[in-house]
């Protein structure tokens, strides 16, 4: 298909003695897109590596949204295990008022589960959605009574 009209030689009509070229021409090169597409099984490896290379974990947690809750890893309570693709940890509270408790994060066919032994916490076990941005990953739960976000590095 042609992309330019030349009309310098008409003598008839309001083109004549001009030109034209089509708008939205399919011989001009498209940009390629700046973001990139990925498939959940590659998102979910992403995410699973990213969770299993943890050297730090931090949590805000609200509970009933009147107590609120700031806990980080005990040093050297990280342990990963990439046959179940999970990572336990310790947490404690920062300002020592509440009891260490346990927490394991584990990814079973692309979704991801918080267990946790606090004594306090009714529901033991919870699902998580996951935020990945460039610099960081947040794992996070939302119930009708807790909000908890794990900020993993």
């Amino acid at each position: 298909m042609r992309r330019e009209y030349d009309f310098s030689h008409g003598t008839r009509g309001k083109h004549a003695k001009g030109g034209f070229r089509i708008a939205g021409d399919t011989g001009v090169q498209k940009p390629k897109p700046i973001a990139r597409r990925t498939t959940t099984r590659g998102r979910a490896q992403d995410v699973t590596a990213r969770i299993l290379s943890a050297k730090r974990v931090t949590v805000s947690w609200v509970y009933e949204n009147t107590e609120g809750f700031l806990y980080e890893n005990v040093p050297g309570t990280i342990v990963s295990n990439a046959s179940t693709k999970s990572i336990r940890f310790e947490l404690r509270e920062k300002s020592g008022d509440d009891a260490n408790f346990e927490a394991v994060i584990r990814n079973t066919n692309g979704s991801y589960t918080l267990s946790t032994d606090h004594p306090e916490i009714a529901q033991q076990e919870f699902s998580l959605k996951a935020y990945v941005g460039s610099d960081g990953l947040v794992l996070y739960l939302e119930d009708a009574t807790n909000r908890a976000y794990f900020h993993i590095s």
